[in-house]
């Protein structure tokens, strides 16, 4: 067998096992319903709320139709994070669940395999979540998510990478201390959206917490979005603070979730059961 030959076997293996994370994912989703519903209630509740809260302000307080579809753009763009952060963390989760943890860490895979099957799931999901502002946006708001300008999407982008981040990030945790610190990192995701400019721009915040939504990838983005959709301004300078932000993010989780897992196999798994 020949170098050539020898990669491509290896490619094949490696491939094989990150398909095999996905499938995880979907198997979950097919067998169990209520995982499937509780997976995006959150993102159907808020698209409701606040697009129903949207469409009253355009109505009551101000004729401006894109205020609203700002609004359900941002809001799309971080639930999209949040939903990233909550697949990765929830493959991981899946595996404690069903006491496979063992062979996951005994298995060839390698973590940097784990880390992208889990990447992928996430952006499987992702349409999804799009369907659903669509949905929702359309038939109980009266707001069409399609309108919004394709040059958003790099912005949604850098925030659906920093969720990925974010749930590296709670995945090590989970590694680390087991499923007790795994809401943390969802109240962590959630408060990002709340007060990340998702739904009104941080400078509205009280000083405090303008300084704690400036460490969110997210408040940058948001800020970028509001500005292309209601004054059709392409802000290039807040475009490479939140991809230097998410990569960041996305950097430190990957390092972070490495160290758990060379830990995790060096000094056992029984915290993973509490």
């Amino acid at each position: 067998m020949n170098i050539n030959q020898s990669i491509a076997l290896s490619l094949a293996h490696s491939w094989n096992r990150i398909r095999a994370i996905m499938l995880l994912g979907v198997r979950q989703m097919h067998n169990d319903p209520i995982y499937l519903v509780q997976t995006f209630f959150y993102a159907a509740f808020n698209f409701t709320l606040w697009g129903i809260a949207g469409r009253w302000l355009h109505t009551t307080y101000t004729d401006n139709a894109l205020l609203q579809l700002a609004m359900m753009t941002t809001l799309f763009a971080s639930e999209s994070m949040v939903r990233a952060s909550l697949d990765v963390m929830g493959t991981l989760l899946i595996d404690i669940s069903d006491r496979n943890i063992a062979n996951l860490f005994a298995s060839p895979l390698a973590a940097a395999e784990y880390v992208l099957g889990t990447f992928l799931v996430a952006l499987m999901n992702q349409p999804m979540v799009f369907l659903l502002a669509v949905l929702i946006g359309n038939w109980f708001c009266q707001i069409n998510i399609l309108h919004a300008p394709l040059a958003v999407v790099p912005f949604w982008l850098t925030i659906f990478i920093s969720g990925l981040g974010v749930g590296l990030c709670g995945a090590s945790l989970l590694i680390s201390t087991g499923r007790r610190f795994f809401n943390v990192i969802f109240m962590l995701a959630r408060t990002a959206v709340l007060i990340g400019g998702t739904l009104y721009p941080v400078e509205g915040l009280p000083l405090l917490l303008r300084g704690v939504a400036r460490l969110f990838p997210v408040s940058y983005a948001t800020d970028a979005i509001r500005l292309l959709m209601m004054h059709q301004i392409f802000s290039w300078q807040l475009l490479a603070i939140s991809v230097l932000m998410s990569l960041l993010y996305l950097g430190g989780g990957f390092y972070l979730f490495l160290r758990m897992f060379a830990r995790s196999k060096q000094h056992g798994l029984m915290r993973l059961n509490d």
